[in-house]
């Protein structure tokens, strides 16, 4: 349950964060990965024509992203762990 909770939230924050690029007139291919590589381009990006409020925003939000997928991580090792005894 615990795990299955962080997966729809990190779900929920990549929808998040594809509507906010979109509303910018961005789009990015379909997928986790191909995202967090727009994100990292746009972060860093000065002339991506991004506010630089804009860009720290972003760049919170995947350190969110990242924090809830070291999480489920750490559940995913739990439990090869305890299937393992």
């Amino acid at each position: 349950r615990m795990r299955s909770r962080l997966v729809n939230g990190r779900t929920r924050l990549i929808n998040q964060l594809r509507a906010i690029l979109l509303e910018r007139g961005i789009t990015v291919a379909k997928g986790r990965r191909a995202l967090g590589l727009a994100l990292a381009t746009l972060v860093d990006d000065e002339g991506s024509g991004l506010s630089a409020r804009m860009r720290a925003l972003l760049e919170e939000t995947r350190r969110e992203w990242a924090e809830l997928d070291a999480r489920i991580a750490a559940l995913d090792r739990e439990f090869v762990e305890t299937a393992r005894s």
